[in-house]
């Protein structure tokens, strides 16, 4: 007891506790100050403003482009209603009167497609019935000759009369599933209910009209002839594809989960995922299930959304879009467009602000009671002595103690004010070390006479260890070389100090390292996204879009580099040209020209899966390179086997009719270093000899040099 008396007496300890007790007022003042001024609930509530306001504004301009522009063809629904036939008349007739005018709601609404389909059975099946349908995948580009438009279903007569290309879908007549009759029954059911044929129009959740076609949502309404009789419906559809790009997910931010449609069937029933946007979204959220919302904020319809799979709180806010008036058959269903965001990124401000001030809390705790031990260390006895050796630290003299006076009190005011100046870089050091936490960084440092290594916390995740694997690489100096080692294998070509953490997944590191006389120090930092940016950019660079294969840029780099290395030993270079292109074209249209040179490259990977490269010169023209090859005769008796798949494959065509893929091509044998020829030289002499095959052997293959095919 006497003992703790005489140190609370002391200078140290009182003059310590009475700058820890400041510092502790001064930060829980302030701090309470800005609590009890509303400046944290402010900015969390002008949070969810902002965020209600954005999901509000893109509502409205959904809701707009719903019931405005792509349900604007009423004035059109007459027009077809009076060339409607008796019953039991020549639907035919009418189909062909009506195409232009379904053709203009395509147009005038600026959706993906327009259709009619009769009540009328077509052929045996009762599900079958007769329709007319065309499509606009770009709607935003429209063509005067209707080339950009494709048929869906209808007579085949029409497509030809209008020279509209066939679909690749394409049928007669239109079936009725289970999946997809939701569309076409609900206006019909409902017809009765009256005779005015938008106030039964119908909104459908996404479905198929087959199961190879894309995912599409539509708007149909019934359609009456002149005596007001149902005989069938009328409507538009638009790609859900399409559809989700009216709410891109970075108008709530460059990371937020973006958009979705949620849909509720009756006014009982809970909300659900109609239409989610992007891969990301269908991954933490099930589509299948009711979203589970637990209320936050009721005046700003913000809610907590539970059941996900995201490793952060979501936050949902959801706006009803209005797409049925009052009275009317569907108005019980009804669509929401929903945002979702993480809270990490609603509520960034305000957490920032909140970890301000709990870390000016602590640091102010901290460097109160340090700075006050320090300070009082430096007033305790001798005084005079503590002050020199704090303005002298180099000297070790051993000196006596000293009376108080005027000058050590100078002498003191300097030792404090070097004591400040030592806290405020201290602290200056701790914001800048705070500025850089949210980067994914990670640094390790290894000592010659040490065996652990020492790490910081956010090594772990960036090398995708598990708890226990880094305990036991950063436990062992040797082991956790080992682990450097093995990754540092796995350079990234065209990058300096980057590579890929694992064949097998997706994240590239860069490396840095600084050796030392005693340690070795190191930085790791994330660099994923930079290199997937370059990765697509060199790929879009090199990538036919058609046919996946090589671009003529790229097939040239590939062969020059190539011959460069003076690694071909034995080889060949073929151009290939495809016989029938254009006739097809003209007669099916440039979507089956486009399946016919696709096809056409699947064939080709035979001599990629043999080493070679594959390369489109031109639209119908095509490239191979082989090198590496020990005899003429093993590239000869690869390309018969190329040849001879030709004749094994066809392609079924609207028509019916199976045609076989016909290529002529010219060889050029290598057989020799590669120093001694070009690349050009290679091109020319294959064009010469394919000019000779396209002239004399058409359908097959000549070499430049004439022999015959037994040898070189």
């Amino acid at each position: 007891m006497k003992i703790f008396k005489r140190r609370r007496n002391s200078i140290k300890y009182r003059f310590t506790a009475f700058v820890l007790a400041l510092i502790i007022f001064q930060s829980t003042l302030l701090s309470l100050t800005l609590i009890a001024g509303g400046v944290l609930k402010e900015s969390k509530s002008n949070a969810f403003k902002s965020f209600d306001q954005t999901v509000s504004n893109r509502k409205d301009y959904i809701q707009m482009e719903m019931n405005t522009r792509w349900t604007n063809f009423d004035p059109y629904v007459g027009q077809i209603s009076a060339l409607l036939p008796k019953e039991g008349g020549d639907t035919a007739l009418f189909f062909k009167e009506a195409a232009p005018i379904v053709i203009s709601i395509l147009r005038t609404t600026m959706t993906n497609g327009a259709f009619i389909i009769l009540e009328e059975q077509a052929g045996e099946n009762p599900y079958n019935r007769k329709a007319i349908y065309f499509r606009d995948y770009d709607p935003l580009l429209n063509d005067e000759t209707n080339k950009d438009l494709y048929y869906v279903s209808g007579s085949y007569d029409i497509s030809q009369n209008m020279q509209i290309p066939l679909d690749l879908s394409w049928s007669y007549s239109l079936e009725l599933t289970d999946d997809n009759k939701s569309f076409y029954e609900k206006p019909i059911n409902n017809s009765y209910l009256s005779k005015n044929a938008s106030h039964l129009g119908y909104w459908s959740q996404p479905f198929k009209l087959s199961p190879e076609d894309h995912e599409i949502i539509t708007y149909t309404m019934p359609l009456f002839d002149s005596l007001k009789n149902t005989r069938g419906i009328i409507g538009i559809e638009i790609a859900v594809a399409d559809f989700n790009k009216l709410f891109p997910s970075t108008d709530l931010g460059q990371r937020a989960l973006g958009y979705l449609i949620g849909y509720k069937a009756s006014e009982n029933d809970e909300i659900r995922p109609l239409i989610l946007n992007g891969a990301f979204q269908q991954r933490i959220i099930d589509e299948n299930n009711d979203l589970i919302l637990q209320a936050v904020d009721g005046r700003e319809d913000i809610y907590l959304l539970n059941d996900h799979n995201a490793r952060d709180n979501l936050y949902v806010n959801m706006h009803k879009i209005r797409l049925y008036d009052n009275n009317t058959p569907f108005e019980n269903e009804e669509w929401f467009l929903i945002g979702v965001v993480e809270e990490k990124d609603l509520l960034s401000f305000f957490t920032k602000m909140q970890n301000i001030l709990i870390m000016s809390l602590v640091l102010s705790i901290l460097i109160g009671g340090i700075g006050g031990l320090f300070i009082s260390k430096s007033m305790s006895r001798p005084i005079i002595n503590l002050a020199n050796e704090v303005l002298d630290k180099d000297d070790d003299s051993p000196k006596g103690y000293a009376r108080t006076g005027y000058q050590e009190i100078d002498k003191l005011a300097k030792a404090i004010e070097d004591a400040n100046e030592k806290l405020i870089e201290s602290s200056n050091q701790i914001s800048r070390i705070i500025d850089l936490v949210d980067m994914p960084i990670a640094a390790f440092e290894y000592k010659e006479d040490e065996k652990r290594v020492f790490v910081t916390d956010q090594l772990q995740e960036l090398l995708m260890l598990s708890y226990q694997e880094k305990e036991a690489k950063v436990s062992d100096k040797e082991e956790f070389k080992a682990m450097l080692s093995r990754i540092m294998n796995n350079s990234e070509p065209e990058e300096e100090h980057v590579y890929q953490l694992k064949p097998e997944t997706e994240k590239w590191i860069k490396i840095s390292i600084k050796e030392t006389n005693k340690s070795v120090m190191g930085l790791i930092v994330d660099v994923t996204k930079e290199i997937i940016e370059k990765n697509k950019i060199k790929q879009d660079r090199d990538q036919d879009s058609l046919t996946e294969i090589y671009n003529r840029a790229a097939f040239a780099r590939k062969v020059n580099l190539l011959i460069s290395e003076n690694d071909i030993s034995k080889g060949a270079f073929l151009m290939l040209d495809l016989d029938h292109l254009k006739p097809i074209n003209d007669t099916y249209g440039h979507i089956w020209g486009d399946k016919y040179i696709k096809k056409t490259a699947e064939l080709l990977s035979i001599f990629s899966e043999a080493g070679g490269i594959v390369g489109r010169q031109s639209g119908d023209e095509f490239l191979v390179f082989l090198y590496g090859f020990s005899s003429c005769k093993q590239i000869k008796k690869l390309v018969d086997s190329f040849y001879d798949s030709l004749g094994q494959n066809t392609l079924d065509f609207p028509d019916k009719e199976k045609k076989r893929i016909r290529i002529s091509a010219g060889l050029v044998w290598i057989d020799k270093n590669g120093s001694q020829i070009t690349y050009q030289s290679l091109l020319n002499k294959a064009d010469m000899a394919l000019y000779a095959a396209k002239n004399h052997r058409k359908g097959t293959w000549i070499s430049y040099d004439e022999k015959d095919k037994t040898s070189c």
